[in-house]
């Protein structure tokens, strides 16, 4: 007998504010969205990481998004991505108020697949029978999410070469990932729903990591015939899940006579799986 259990492991973090912590990990350097600015026509940009440099003779606009190249003590070197303003410069991540001007991008994703072919296929609809569009869309490409629906993802492209916009899909059948949600590891299922607002700084987020499969051995048993039991569904779900594998606290001792299963001395074959660990 045993047990197999489902543990999400998106454990939600606290985003921390953005100050002059020069320890920001390198996943802050990804695509950000300008949330500030919206009553001064955008955020100052200088043309230096110090607040003291020149400024650039336009703002980068709000709802501009922009990648992140470097960030040193709360200070952010970009690459324009879409809206208006400079193509490059330094933006404050916060004003020493505390007002947020940048927060992490929701709902850009990265084609990962089809480097083979030039990138992935592209369609107009919905529908995988709709009608394909002329180009594929380029492995590298960055694009926003318009909307995410069983599997399938409307977008318009920020970068990279293809079309402007339209329907792809965010996996193949046999699981192998077509595209990737920036900064968050492996794509989100089709169920989840789309990503509609921006993460601001102080609400919770999420780490995504595999999904963990807590197997548990029931009585008698172990570790090591747990792993023996499971082998096959190991197989079918394949490496999308981690597996943990624990013993069990309380050691199990056979009853002398008993012929009831769960009671009577083991045989030589599951004392050959059991590998010397007691049951």
């Amino acid at each position: 007998p045993f047990r197999v259990g489902w543990a999400r492991t998106d454990t939600p973090y606290a985003s921390r504010p953005y100050t002059n912590d020069t320890s920001m990990p390198a996943a802050g350097l990804g695509v950000w969205e300008v949330v500030g600015g919206a009553s001064t026509g955008g955020v100052v940009v200088r043309v230096g990481r110090e607040t003291a440099s020149d400024p650039t003779a336009e703002r980068l606009a709000t709802g501009s998004l922009v990648r992140g190249v470097e960030v040193e003590a709360g200070r952010l070197c970009f690459e324009r991505l879409s809206g208006q303003g400079p193509e490059t410069g330094w933006v404050s991540l916060q004003l020493q108020s505390g007002k947020v001007l940048l927060a992490p991008a929701a709902g850009v994703w990265e084609v990962v697949g089809g480097g083979d072919k030039g990138g992935i296929l592209v369609r107009l609809g919905f529908e995988t029978s709709s009608a394909q569009a002329s180009e594929r869309l380029s492995t590298g490409a960055l694009v926003r999410e318009l909307e995410l629906r069983g599997g399938r993802l409307h977008f318009t492209r920020l970068t990279g070469t293809g079309p402007d916009e339209g329907w792809v899909s965010v996996r193949l059948a046999e699981g192998r990932d077509l595209l990737v949600r920036v900064g968050t590891g492996p794509t989100a299922s089709a169920e989840e729903p789309s990503a509609g607002s921006v993460p601001q700084p102080g609400q919770p987020g999420k780490v995504s990591r595999k999904s963990r499969i807590l197997a548990l051995h029931g009585a008698p048993a172990n570790v090591n015939i747990m792993k023996f039991q499971v082998r096959l569904m190991q197989k079918i779900v394949g490496e999308d899940f981690e597996w943990c594998f624990l013993d069990g606290p309380c050691p199990w001792e056979p009853v002398p006579g008993a012929t009831q299963l769960n009671l009577a001395e083991r045989t030589p074959v599951e004392k050959g799986l059991a590998k010397g660990l007691p049951f």
